[in-house]
């Protein structure tokens, strides 16, 4: 409900390190927009998240792996200083896509991106590149030094996007699903559009 979802920012604006500005475009790609994840998105992230998890044959972990998706605000904002993103269609403001990274222990000065998902009639597009550099732009402009993603190899498309993307193959402790962790240096990452 409405009164819910304002409970649940109050809540969310109190515990937080910082706030998003929930207005802010951060792409705009074709019919798509891309902005910052709201609590009202909740449900519906999580859906994304969970259908193509389940096209890969792999199923929502909401107290475990996925337990970020669900409890945003201290994943994200609070705890780990990140952000989530939702990616949206223009015209029917429907979401289709998610986006996130977080600081992580691994690496210097490193973060992970985590929760790159589209939903199947919305990929194909460069709308993953486009959501990457993106991400990878505002990681940069915040200071950040390396980039992990962990990934698996089911997911093909994926694994052929970091790889493109200038994405190695990296050592290091994965979450049970993934079987590919990549890292990428913050000086490889130029600014500017796009």
């Amino acid at each position: 409900s409405a009164e819910a979802d304002v409970s649940l920012l109050y809540i969310a604006c109190s515990v937080m390190d910082e706030r998003p500005d929930f207005n802010e475009v951060l792409l705009r790609h074709r019919s798509y927009v891309v902005r910052p994840w709201r609590p009202a998105d909740r449900d519906t992230a999580t859906d994304v998240v969970k259908s193509c998890l389940s096209d890969y044959g792999f199923e929502l972990e909401r107290h475990q792996t996925d337990k970020d998706v669900v409890d945003v605000e201290v994943h994200y904002w609070k705890n780990k200083r990140g952000e989530m993103w939702v990616t949206e269609e223009v015209e029917t403001g429907k979401v289709i896509g998610t986006a996130a990274y977080y600081e992580t222990q691994r690496g210097s000065n490193a973060v992970e991106i985590r929760k790159m998902y589209i939903l199947p009639h919305a990929r194909g597009k460069g709308l993953g590149r486009a959501i990457l550099k993106r991400m990878e732009r505002r990681i940069k402009e915040r200071g950040y030094d390396e980039i992990y993603i962990e990934t698996s190899t089911v997911l093909k498309e994926a694994c052929q996007l970091y790889q493109s993307a200038g994405y190695t193959v990296s050592d290091g402790q994965k979450a049970p699903r993934c079987d590919v962790l990549v890292k990428k240096s913050v000086t490889d990452v130029t600014l500017g559009k796009n």
